[in-house]
């Protein structure tokens, strides 16, 4: 179980990867939505992003963000 971060929630994960799919559902958004999801790996200070299909390694504190894409 990895103690991590969804949208400043603190959130128990039982897997040791995280996929898009199961972040947006976690933090309750619609999963037919147009959104980013960013992560934060404190220890390494190494982030990027994940989107639909893809998948990270989970490493204890970790911190994801959703949000709505902006359309311009």
């Amino acid at each position: 179980m990895y103690k991590i971060i969804i949208n400043c929630r603190k959130v128990d994960y039982p897997n040791s990867t995280a996929t898009y799919g199961d972040i947006v559902h976690r933090a309750g958004y619609n999963p037919y939505a147009v959104l980013t999801v960013t992560w934060l790996d404190q220890e390494t200070d190494r982030g990027g992003s994940l989107t639909k299909g893809e998948s990270c390694l989970v490493k204890e504190g970790m911190i994801f963000n959703v949000s709505h894409t902006g359309n311009s």
